[in-house]
């Protein structure tokens, strides 16, 4: 590979536009939330053990938030028709 000058500017790679409608809208989609595309890595970007931690905890308690509401239809059901709130 031939020497650079100083003057030169550093290339970058540029990559072609998407061609059909579903790569066009994949590309929209990845820009408009600024994910990185697939193989591509971002400083900064990794999933850090507090998003786990998060994670978790909203899950959880969307489970008990549905538990909770099954239980209750369940224990309302049981209930003759004019006891029922």
């Amino acid at each position: 590979q031939a020497p650079r000058s100083k003057s030169a500017k550093p290339t970058t790679k540029v990559l072609n536009p998407p061609k059909n409608v579903h790569a066009v809208r994949r590309h929209l989609f990845l820009e408009k939330y600024n994910i990185k595309p697939h193989g591509v890595s971002l400083e900064g970007s990794q999933w850090k053990e507090a998003d786990d931690l998060s994670l978790v905890e909203v899950v959880k308690s969307q489970l008990m938030e549905d538990l909770f509401r099954i239980l209750y239809h369940g224990k309302v059901m049981q209930l003759a028709v004019r006891d029922r709130p």
